[in-house]
């Protein structure tokens, strides 16, 4: 299991709450830093084509700007930009 992703406990929950996140962020096309989460999506020509998401799990420390940056930076190289 993920960690204690918005204080939610059962698999079930947490899947859905990262299903949410993720589509909210291919649809609005802007990245989320949620402590144990990271949302970036892959955007071409100004179009969202998908998702990359980080977890950590549980009692892991939060993301942090560094992190946050390294990982735009990897999904700007997998979108091919």
């Amino acid at each position: 299991m993920v960690g204690n992703f918005y204080g939610l406990d059962s698999d079930a929950s947490v899947e859905e709450a990262v299903k949410q996140e993720a589509e909210a962020v291919l649809r609005e096309g802007k990245p989320r830093l949620k402590d144990t989460a990271l949302f970036l999506p892959l955007v071409i020509r100004n179009s969202s084509i998908g998702i990359a998401c980080f977890l950590k799990e549980a009692g892991a420390p939060a993301f942090c700007q560094k992190d946050f940056e390294l990982a735009n930076n990897l999904t700007c190289e997998v979108a091919g930009l």
